[in-house]
């Protein structure tokens, strides 16, 4: 004689399986096009365009002038979040 052994899952998991599985998986929407990483020169033409000092692009960022500095001149990366933080402040597309 073998035993035999019948689990139902409790009453709400059944229809949620089987909505997974009937269910047609939605198209993912197309990935927008990469933007341009921004360079030094384009932060340093920015902030002279609106007549903002190192220091003063600084303070809005938290950062030192002498870290704008090293930015301009690609002494150090953008971070995706500082460049975003750039472009706003810098109205840069």
């Amino acid at each position: 004689f073998q035993p035999k052994l019948t689990i139902k899952p409790p009453h709400p998991i059944p229809p949620l399986l089987t909505k997974l599985t009937t269910e047609p998986k939605k198209p993912k929407p197309p990935a927008l096009p990469p933007r341009e990483e921004l360079t030094g020169e384009q932060i340093k033409q920015g902030r002279e365009a609106i007549g903002w000092s190192r220091k003063q692009l600084g303070g809005f960022l938290d950062l030192s002038a002498d870290y704008i500095d090293k930015l301009e001149r690609g002494d150090r990366l953008v971070t995706p979040e500082l460049e975003a933080k750039i472009r706003k402040l810098l109205k840069l597309a």
